[in-house]
């Protein structure tokens, strides 16, 4: 089998940073499709700079938005975790060093979905 390498050619953005939407549609492109699920680790406010967003958008993805920022968790919560996109989850995790913080999971974090 002689698949084209994936490079920069297929990069493109959305509403990623360096062409990250574009690459991530070229592997889903190539794969066998399966549940339509995604997940973002530091997801900020879930459009600046998201890996996932088009995919939620374009693709019909349902995903889970993970934020350790309390305020962008709750500005990723209102955006993405409420009526009008209600197969996301959201929440704040953090790894217990920031700002003094435990560890935080979905009991603890407040997950909205």
């Amino acid at each position: 089998m002689s698949e084209r390498a994936i490079t920069t050619e297929h990069a493109t953005n959305v509403h990623s940073g360096t062409g990250e939407d574009g690459v991530i549609g070229e592997i889903l492109d190539r794969l066998p499709e399966t549940d339509r699920w995604c997940v973002e680790f530091g997801a900020w406010d879930g459009l600046n700079l998201s890996n996932t967003r088009h995919l939620i958008e374009s693709r019909g993805y349902a995903a889970v938005l993970i934020e350790a920022d309390p305020a962008k968790c709750v500005e990723l919560r209102h955006v993405h975790c409420g009526a009008g996109e209600p197969g996301n989850l959201c929440g704040r995790a953090g790894n217990g060093r920031r700002r003094g913080r435990g560890v935080a999971g979905p009991a603890r974090a407040g997950w909205h979905g």
